[in-house]
């Protein structure tokens, strides 16, 4: 497993844990990752019908896409306790692929699902969207600044916990993200990434120390 960088990444990263066995059962298959994004909650197993995603995953990784039944239970637990924290039924689309968030505060966990639809770029460019798992943030205005644009546009408002944008398409280059406090306009936090033709990325805002941001930058499946 690897981390993702915080503050500024300027080499994109994938995290990965391998799954013991896939799920295929002959039900419909859906396709599933799992990102850790409770801040300061242990390591955790995750298991989509007993059957294990990952058997240890810590705080800002991710499993690999893995083929799960589309209407299976998921199930995280405390990795080395084994007591259950999330126990929750999906409702998936029969050959869709998803990113399921699972975040909040360890005392109350929320599971965000956010299908991975839109994540093939047009020739030549590249893709990006942003997930919001900080849950001890204030209000914040998100803003992006794309290869070749002179000034960064607000997008997404207000960006609310549990939000998901659109995926951006641009030009390969440099895409900087950027979080203000909505009320002060300080800056939160910024993450940077270098993206080529082809890529596309789904970059995870999360909590930090002292009220700031910290990023999980994801390659996503295209």
């Amino acid at each position: 497993m690897r981390r993702a960088g915080t503050a500024v990444v300027l080499v994109t990263c994938v995290l990965s844990a391998c799954a013991e066995n896939p799920t295929d059962n002959g039900d419909a298959i859906a396709t599933v990752r799992v990102v850790h994004a409770i801040t300061l909650a242990p390591s955790v197993r995750v298991e989509v019908n007993e059957v294990a995603l990952a058997a240890r995953l810590d705080f800002k990784e991710v499993t690999d896409y893995e083929g799960v039944d589309v209407g299976g239970t998921l199930r995280v637990k405390h990795a080395v306790a084994g007591t259950e924290l999330l126990s929750e039924q999906l409702d998936l689309m029969a050959d869709g692929t998803y990113t399921l968030l699972v975040t909040g505060r360890s005392a109350n966990i929320d599971l965000v699902v956010a299908r991975d639809t839109a994540a093939i770029p047009a020739p030549g460019t590249a893709k990006l969207r942003v997930m919001h798992s900080a849950a001890d943030l204030p209000e914040v205005d998100i803003f992006l600044r794309q290869p070749g644009v002179a000034d960064p546009f607000r997008l997404l408002f207000p960006f609310r916990f549990g939000m998901v944008s659109h995926y951006q398409q641009g030009d390969p280059g440099v895409y900087e993200i950027t979080l203000l406090d909505a009320a002060t306009a300080d800056t939160l936090g910024s993450v940077t990434n270098q993206m080529v033709a082809g890529q596309v990325l789904t970059v995870v805002v999360l909590d930090a120390d002292g009220g700031m941001a910290d990023f999980a930058v994801l390659n996503d499946r295209s």
